[in-house]
Parts: C-alpha cells; structure tokens; sequence
C-alpha cells in the first residue's frame, strides 16, 4: 500500500470512531502490533492536558452563567472596586499599626535614654559606646548610656534629664542667684548651683574630674596650687630682669 493511501486511511480510520475502535482497526491493517497495549501518556502532555480540561471547564460555567454580558461587566467591576476598597482598608489598618509601633518604639527608648538635652546641645546623645579600655586605663568608671551615668550617681533617669536640660530652654533654673559687696567697691554676682545640682556636680568630680592628670602650667582649681604657686616661677626671672 502505497504511503498516501495510508496516510488517507489513517485519517478516515481517527476520524470515524472512538480510541479503542481506532485500536482495534490500526491492528487489522498492520499500524500497530496485535500483541502491544497502548503506551502511557507522556507526563508534560498529562499536566497540560489537565490545565486545558481545566480551563474549558471554568470557561464553560462561566458562559453558562454569564447571559447579560453588560451586567456581568458591572458586577465585575464592582467586585473589583469593593477589593480595591478592602486592600486600601488593609492598607490604611497597617500604616497606623506601623505608627502606632515606632511610637511605642521611641517611647521605650525615651524611657530608657536621654534623647534631648535643649536646642543645639544634643549631638551626640546617640553615641552610647565608650572606649572601656581607656577608661580603665585611666581608672574611670565605663559609662555608655544616660542609664549607665544614672545609675552610677544613685539617681533617676529623670531626674539626669532635668539636671542636664540646657538652661537656655529650661523652664528651672539650677542656680540660686544673688550679689554681694566687694572690698574694693561694686557689687560680685554669685550662681551658686542648688542641692540636687551640687550633688551630681560633686558626683562627677569625685569620680571623674577628680582621676583626670591636669597639665603642669594648670593652678586654678587644682588641689594644693594657688595664685601663689602660679606666680613662684616667674619670681626669680622677675628678679634677675630687675639686676640686670
């Protein structure tokens, strides 16, 4: 049988009856052997086989739904709007949960930092490391944090805060203000610092300001120096300039 006549019949054979009569006529004129099944479906064909079963399917229930096509436009798009509104509903719902936690955020911090001390006197507030080694070295306490210099000083956190409130935004001042009579005439302004005041100051001197090594030509406020002190070098120059 020539090629075309086969082809022809091969044809006539797929088009005129079902799988298993194809089977059974492919057999008798020689396509396929008597003694062999038909072959599994390759798996790609069977998953996209399924896909296009699937989709006909949903195509079919919704042209059997679907009888006013201009109405089912309008049922779509107001299905579409009211998502619109849900996800913009969700959406707005997140932002303020998101504020709501980085004002809950901040507030901990606030709680547990000294984040502000005045207008132009707060940089650096946020440098909470310390050199502990150089601190050690020197003997001083290793503080990093606002927390940390509160609780050396057996003081509240709060209570750091409105000592170190810059006095140009405070609405207290620290100071117990008032004048007195020179020897020589007019009058000295005293700002002697008050009772919660004095003692951090001392606090600090103690622990701190105390342990710093002051450099040689320093006298004023050092301890064991004075006017004197600072003037006993130059008394010699001075005397060998005057013979001279």
């Amino acid at each position: 049988m020539a090629d075309n006549e086969k082809a022809k019949l091969y044809q006539e054979i797929v088009q005129k009856a079902d799988e298993r009569t194809i089977l059974e006529r492919m057999r008798l004129h020689g396509f396929w052997p008597a003694d062999r099944g038909l072959p599994a479906d390759p798996p790609n064909e069977v998953r996209e086989r399924t896909q296009i079963e699937g989709e006909l399917f949903r195509l079919r229930s919704e042209n059997s739904v679907i009888g006013d096509p201009e109405k089912a436009l309008t049922q779509e798009r107001h299905r579409r709007w009211e998502e619109s509104k849900q996800r913009r509903a969700a959406a707005k719902v997140k932002r303020q949960q998101e504020r709501a936690q980085r004002r809950e955020a901040w507030s901990a911090h606030c709680d547990d930092n000294v984040v502000h001390v005045g207008a132009g006197v707060s940089g650096g507030l946020q440098k909470t490391t310390s050199d502990a080694q150089a601190l050690q070295q020197r003997g001083l306490p290793i503080l990093h944090t606002g927390c940390d210099i509160a609780t050396a000083m057996d003081i509240r956190l709060e209570a750091l805060r409105w000592l170190t409130y810059h006095r140009k935004s405070a609405t207290l001042v620290h100071y117990h203000r008032y004048s007195i009579a020179k020897k020589t005439g007019g009058v000295r302004y005293i700002s002697a610092p008050k009772s919660a005041l004095a003692q951090a100051q001392r606090w600090l001197f103690v622990h701190i300001l105390s342990r710093l090594e002051v450099e040689d030509p320093a006298h004023g406020f050092v301890p064991c120096c004075s006017i004197v002190t600072n003037a006993a070098p130059h008394t010699a120059a001075r005397s060998s300039s005057t013979s001279t």
